[in-house]
């Protein structure tokens, strides 16, 4: 478990957590909320989004967010994202290390940055979701500061990755 601001995310906690949703047939869609949840808590942000990648293998659909409090529409889950038109999420996807983004920098297309602008976003940390090596998503952090994510965040969120792509695969086999 790592500490950070007085907040904590237990990597293992969140791989018992989807153990026991898989074993006693829990809702996908809840234990995905559940984790986006959990994981934007402990890392003090302003968001977290976890997002499924979409059968033709072209798009990342959105599966999961934890909005800020008072920000609870969710109605955009399901939309699918093409990664032609999100560049940072093919970035995010290309390497197997969490990529941290700022919108006043490179990776955004100007769609994103413009979008990122309206909902108060200024940096973002993405990992991509892995299963025995088969891509199934991507989990992002999102920041309304310009703070960037320190090394022990980057590896909280490496660590974190493994769980959340197992429930991410359980959830789309439902």
């Amino acid at each position: 478990m790592i500490f950070k601001r007085h907040k904590a995310v237990d990597a293992a906690a969140l791989a018992d957590r989807i153990a026991a949703a898989r074993a006693g047939g829990g809702d996908p869609q809840a234990l995905l909320m559940d984790l986006a949840r959990l994981i934007g808590e402990g890392f003090g942000a302003d968001g977290c989004d976890i997002y499924r990648q979409a059968p033709d293998a072209a798009a990342l659909q959105a599966a999961a967010t934890w909005p800020a409090p008072g920000e609870e529409d969710i109605s955009w889950l399901g939309t699918p994202y093409p990664l032609t038109e999100w560049p940072s999420m093919q970035v995010a996807l290309a390497t197997p290390a969490p990529v941290e983004l700022r919108a006043d920098g490179p990776g955004f297309s100007e769609r994103e940055r413009r979008d990122l602008v309206a909902w108060g976003i200024l940096v973002t940390l993405g990992v991509r979701l892995e299963v025995e090596g088969r891509i199934v998503g991507l989990l992002v952090l999102n920041r309304r500061h310009a703070r960037s994510f320190d090394a022990d965040e980057r590896e909280l969120v490496r660590l974190c990755a493994p769980p959340v792509a197992s429930a991410v695969d359980w959830a789309g086999g439902h």
